[in-house]
């Protein structure tokens, strides 16, 4: 009979019947233990990851409606999928304004801060911290590009909201799993467009902005059609629909970021 070591149930055999804890025993810490074990934990990731974004890339909609039915096992987890993602995008997309206004853009004189004008704000942000005005720059871009990396999550329940409309009694739990798998997708989709345009032979912004909209609109129709069982003319429609509301979050998201930074200047 052993006693387990983290619920002190009392059970025969390896593992615990209660919590599932294995008994250790000197053979668990021999170096080929560890290392096949290392081993497994890496090929285990590896082909989750592989299978996770097979069918992200192929059948947008069904990786969330196998989730939320219960096969989970064989993939990643939802947010280690965002995690990724978003890693992925802001190593190769670092400079990338997409989810923040660059200091040479946003220290305009049209753009408003709290009654007053963003270059004024920065004036006195000079004067107050006897810094010049490219040290000012530097500063606001960095802190804004470390926040719209860090904050990126906070955008995920926004577009969870949209899926509310489409069915109002589905747990909105599931609409967050929709949302967070979709813009995973929107963010890896995002990396792999730009690393393939920015290396043509004449790069135009055009040849990017034109195929991420296009396959943005393409992934989020086919995953409404899949996980909320829809007809293939109202997934269109709302797609388009949803897409529009995407937009004006990411844009919401751009001006949060842009405050945000410019008072911790």
């Amino acid at each position: 009979m052993n006693i387990c070591k983290n619920c002190q149930n009392k059970f025969s055999g390896n593992y615990c019947n209660n919590c599932g804890e294995k008994i250790i025993s000197d053979e668990d810490f021999s170096i080929t233990n560890i290392l096949s074990q290392a081993v497994g934990a890496i090929t285990n990731f590896d082909s989750k990851l592989l299978r996770t974004f097979q069918i992200m890339g192929n059948n947008p909609g069904i990786l969330s409606s196998k989730i939320v039915s219960g096969i989970r096992v064989p993939f990643l987890k939802p947010f280690q999928i965002f995690v990724i993602c978003n890693v992925l995008f802001f190593i190769f997309l670092s400079d990338t304004d997409l989810f923040r206004t660059p200091a040479k853009w946003f220290f305009n004189e049209n753009f408003q801060y709290f009654g007053t004008t963003v270059i004024d704000k920065v004036s006195i942000i000079m004067r107050k911290e006897n810094l010049s005005f490219t040290e000012v720059q530097s500063k606001y871009d960095s802190i804004s590009s470390n926040l719209s990396k860090s904050l990126l999550i906070i955008l995920i329940p926004f577009i969870a909201s949209i899926g509310i409309m489409i069915k109002r009694n589905l747990q909105f739990g599931k609409h967050l799993i929709l949302a967070t798998i979709y813009f995973s997708q929107l963010l890896l989709c995002t990396t792999i467009l730009y690393l393939i345009t920015t290396n043509l032979p004449v790069p135009n912004k055009w040849f990017f902005t034109v195929p991420a909209v296009l396959v943005a609109i393409a992934y989020y129709v086919l995953s409404i059609k899949k996980f909320y069982n829809k007809s293939l003319l109202f997934s269109i429609a709302f797609g388009i629909f949803g897409i529009f509301l995407i937009g004006i979050f990411i844009n919401f998201y751009r001006s949060l970021i842009n405050i945000i930074s410019l008072s911790l200047l």
